[in-house]
């Protein structure tokens, strides 16, 4: 399996005008998901993508104002 500080994030309601996100690691997640009401529909992405969502959420602004 994978290391327990493996990077997680859950993304409630996607797209929405209510969409929130939650990072953790694969050992706080669904401590911190429960404790933070996270609820379905709800996609989990696993890995070290994760790491980089900064920089995806930044290419994804410069995209829309181009």
């Amino acid at each position: 399996g994978l290391a327990q500080s493996t990077p997680v994030a859950v993304i409630m309601a996607a797209t929405t005008p209510v969409e929130r996100v939650l990072v953790a690691t694969l050992a706080t997640v669904a401590e911190r998901a429960d404790a933070d009401g996270f609820v379905s529909p709800s996609l989990i992405v696993v890995g070290d993508i994760v790491s980089m969502r900064a920089e995806l959420t930044g290419i994804a602004v410069e995209a829309k104002s181009a």
